[in-house]
């Protein structure tokens, strides 16, 4: 981690760096594993020494939006609003305030956020958050050419490349968070453009080769397509990569969306009920398919 011009002026010591990062990366893990309240605790007593440390009340903001007891909101929104009064200018508690406002449960809270956002990609252009929370608040909307534009946006922020360019050998930390891609594909098929969503769906896989939810899409649109075979091979690619525990070996994006974990146990069943019809399907079919 490294020392930024604001978090010198607290006179934090060269010494105490490498304590700060091995108690952030503590805290990373523990909010990999859902371990919210060991990650709470541990931010709590980072603050108590350094109240000022920003990547800290970053974190911070970030674990009120994911508060399990799902009462979030109003400490979230007061906190970052605080932030706010004492950082105005640092776009990821702009973003933060955004989502806070765009997961709100109370649809009509939800606009208050493009502002934020707006505010955010203002002061960053290059905030890939801050472009994708604005697609996905439109893609929840229901405004799929919106959302598409903002989510490209999001995708191409030193991300230069199709799809279709993308090999199974490619570093996946070179890669687009996988929610951003799995907001893309549902935007492209909600679009009505099947086959650019497929893309995207496999592009998916690749970045989080654990990820239930991904194959399971990307087997349904194969069977949209009566791509039968293509989907059987998805469904068993599942059954062979994913469990509830490989789940955690994957690289899990952007913790502080509170978005839960996939129900895998639903996805991996349905894929068992399919293989058996898939496999009767393309018995049936003439030899040549």
């Amino acid at each position: 981690m490294k020392a930024s011009p604001q978090n010198l002026r607290f006179n934090i010591q060269s010494e105490e760096w490498d304590y700060l990062e091995f108690v952030m990366n503590r805290i990373h893990a523990a909010e990999d594993l859902n371990n919210y309240q060991e990650a709470g605790q541990l931010l709590e007593e980072v603050l108590k020494k350094y109240p000022q440390y920003q990547p800290a009340l970053h974190e911070y903001a970030n674990l009120l939006m994911v508060d399990t007891a799902g009462h979030y909101q109003t400490r979230a929104i007061f906190f970052t609003r605080k932030m706010l009064k004492l950082y105005p200018k640092d776009p990821f508690f702009h973003y933060l305030m955004g989502m806070h406002f765009v997961l709100h449960p109370k649809p009509a809270y939800r606009p208050r956020g493009i502002k934020y956002l707006r505010a955010a990609v203002r002061l960053d252009p290059e905030m890939m958050m801050g472009w994708w929370g604005m697609g996905y608040y439109y893609l929840v909307k229901g405004e799929f050419a919106a959302a598409r534009r903002y989510l490209m946006k999001a995708f191409h922020c030193g991300f230069q490349f199709q799809p279709s360019d993308i090999e199974d050998e490619l570093d996946i930390t070179e890669m687009p968070p996988n929610v951003l891609i799995h907001d893309l594909a549902d935007c492209y098929e909600n679009l009505g453009q099947i086959s650019e969503s497929i893309e995207y769906r496999k592009l998916e896989i690749i970045s989080d080769p654990y990820h239930s939810a991904g194959y399971r899409a990307l087997a349904e649109s194969y069977e949209n397509k009566l791509m039968w075979k293509d989907a059987l091979l998805v469904w068993e690619e599942m059954l062979a990569k994913v469990t509830p525990e490989t789940r955690y070996q994957c690289r899990i994006d952007w913790e502080f969306i509170p978005r839960g974990l996939d129900d895998i146990s639903r996805d991996l069943a349905k894929a068992r009920r399919r293989i058996p019809v898939l496999k009767r399907k393309l018995k049936s079919l003439p030899q040549e398919y």
